[in-house]
């Protein structure tokens, strides 16, 4: 059986809030473990991506919600 793929790595993503936490502050690391298209890598990529002075919190909250967007379309 294959790896996990964008719809796992998402609904984990809103359910899981450690695992949210380690994809936002290590994305790269993370996304190894799920078979993703390059198109679905770099969504994610962009959605962790960290802007300057932005609260862990607050960041963390926000990629929850582009994932949240992203996988409902």
């Amino acid at each position: 059986m294959g790896r996990p793929g964008f719809r796992d790595l998402v609904a984990r993503a809103i359910t899981d809030e450690d695992f949210r936490a380690e994809l936002v502050r290590a994305p790269a690391e993370v996304l190894v473990r799920f078979e993703l298209t390059d198109e679905e890598r770099a969504a994610v990529m962009k959605a962790a991506s960290r802007s300057p002075g932005r609260h862990d919190r607050d960041h963390v909250q926000s990629f929850q919600s582009l994932m949240v967007r992203r996988w409902a379309t």
